[in-house]
């Protein structure tokens, strides 16, 4: 039976993956190519991974293994490998034991509650292990070649077997609290977007500060072994465990892995089935007797696609991309902005560029703006996130621009106002004349119109409704993929011909160029969307 369950449970998550879906459901044959395809780029992200971390884990270990701190990389690969473990699964943990959508159903047949649990800590476990390699076996590695063969290479593969319980024990603790948190929150999805996107700008900050993290390493890796000493002791009696044979150190870590963790499973062994089978939800609304307001069929169907937009993390994060990168370059710029003003003078300079800096910010602003919105087109899959329910919009008294332009609508609003933000950033920051500031604003406004209505053109074109959940529609979707390209293409030639005539002839004459560029691309798309998909979207579906 446990091995029943284990495979269910991987079964239902690469079906989410590769899987194909035939008339809205899945089936069970997967082609090979696709299988295979998948498997080459999971190594590939994984071999990625590991040689990076390895390159950072032979550096510490050259410059410290004949020094006092010689325990130092591996206490920061146990470390690193903690963190990693928990932060790829504490969402998993929390869907996949304890709001698994087939909870019910699982405990109403005559199977033993913990044969269920055990199940699950059995996939998340394999998914840490997983995690946990992508650091343990680079950090073997590295130590090998400075010390040789030994027995540090047994007290290694101890740690990775005994390391990743500590991660879990975190994991199913903190996904309980979330659980019971979200149980009594009246928008679970919208907690779920918010942790998503915050998680997500924590790992861009990560990646972007790699090389900065490689150096100063490089220069003075006394930090490293300073920063663990002083604040995760436990990590250093791994790195001591290893560098020096240290049985004692390594009775201690694996007492300190096992031990929660074993106290953990049975607590939740006792109380699984009271946890899932109790479903609390959030206080229920004091309905208040007021004055009923009438409003219009446009701000009922905006509203309909701004719910959409922000209580799906996976809608958001692909479909929004542009918003998460305005913020990062607009902090970038507030943080740095003696450092990008100085460079343009130089780079100016250098290239024979005689013009105001003011000048060719505002110019930047507006090319950052084009380059920026070609991330944000949530259209590209809004015709097809309505699926099965598409009838109803079609069934109404409503005429198709009246729906696509609804949907453009509340997806230029959602994007614009980020361009906004950003525009009046730059405006402020480098003291923009007048023109260069309404220039900016035109194209802040010009833009997310062009890439909202050319996102409903493509999914019109190439709608797709056999999807059995949002993650298929909105990753695997050939209008995902072509409007991004494609939009792409328009803003090289948008700003490739702009630029060229702003730096070769005429600094006025390559923003007029550039803004009107901008508004002769929206303008033709909001024609099309407006006045050509009448008889297409009554005969979708």
């Amino acid at each position: 039976m446990l091995k029943t369950l284990i495979k269910m449970q991987f079964s239902a998550l690469a079906s989410q993956t590769i899987m194909r879906t035939r008339k809205g459901r899945a089936t069970n044959k997967t082609s090979p190519g696709k299988i295979i395809l998948y498997s080459l780029l999971l190594l590939l992200c994984f071999g990625y991974l590991s040689v990076i971390f390895g390159v950072i884990f032979l550096m510490l270990e050259s410059m410290t293994a004949e020094t006092a701190q010689n325990w130092s990389m591996t206490a920061l690969a146990s470390f690193m490998s903690m963190i990693l473990c928990f932060v790829g699964t504490i969402f998993t943990t929390q869907s996949l034991i304890f709001n698994s959508k087939d909870n019910d159903l699982l405990i109403s047949m005559p199977i033993p509650p913990r044969l269920i649990l055990l199940s699950r800590i059995t996939t998340l476990a394999i998914m840490n292990y997983i995690f946990a390699l992508m650091i343990f076996l680079p950090a073997t590695i590295a130590w090998v070649m400075v010390n040789g063969f030994g027995l540090g290479v047994l007290v290694y593969l101890a740690l990775f077997i005994f390391v990743p319980l500590a991660s879990m024990t975190l994991t199913l603790i903190l996904g309980w609290i979330i659980a019971l948190i979200s149980s009594r929150m009246k928008n679970k999805s919208l907690v779920t977007t918010i942790l998503s996107v915050a998680a997500f700008l924590v790992y861009f900050l990560l990646c972007f500060n790699l090389g900065d993290y490689i150096t100063v390493i490089e220069e003075n890796p006394s930090l490293v072994s300073s920063f663990i000493s002083d604040y995760l002791g436990l990590f250093v009696l791994m790195g001591k465990a290893v560098a020096n044979l240290d049985i004692i150190a390594l009775l201690i870590t694996i007492a300190v892995c096992v031990l929660p963790f074993a106290v953990v499973i049975f607590i939740l062994s006792k109380s699984f089935l009271k946890i899932v089978t109790d479903k609390k939800s959030a206080k229920k609304a004091v309905y208040r007797k007021k004055e009923m307001k009438a409003g219009t069929i446009s701000s009922a169907l905006i509203k309909k696609e701004f719910q959409r937009f922000f209580t799906s993390a996976t809608y958001f994060l692909n479909s929004f991309m542009g918003i998460i990168f305005m913020i990062l370059i607009a902090a970038a710029i507030i943080l740095n902005l003696n450092g990008i003003k100085e460079f343009i003078s130089e780079i100016s300079t250098g290239l024979g560029f005689l013009l105001p800096i003011e000048n060719i910010m505002a110019f930047f602003g507006i090319a950052i703006i084009i380059v920026i919105s070609a991330f944000n087109i949530p259209t590209s899959v809004c015709i097809s996130l309505e699926g099965k329910t598409l009838w109803i919009l079609q069934s109404m008294p409503l005429k198709a621009k009246d729906v696509l332009l609804a949907k453009m609508r509340a997806a230029v609003i959602a994007t614009s106002i980020p361009n906004l933000i950003f525009a009046i950033i730059i405006s402020i920051l480098f003291g923009l004349d007048i023109l260069s500031i309404t220039a900016i604003i035109i194209v802040a406004i010009a833009m997310p119109i062009f890439s909202s209505c050319f996102g409903i053109i493509i999914n019109m074109l190439m709608p797709r409704f056999d999807w059995v959940n949002e993650t298929l529609c909105v990753k695997q979707s050939g209008s995902t993929i072509i409007s991004l390209l494609l939009m792409l293409v328009a803003t090289i030639i948008t700003v490739g011909c702009g630029g060229a005539v702003f730096f070769l002839i005429s600094a006025t004459g390559g923003i007029i160029l550039t803004i009107a560029l901008t508004v002769i691309f929206a303008t033709i798309s909001y024609i099309i969307i407006r006045n050509c998909f009448e008889e297409r979207f009554r005969n979708l579906g």
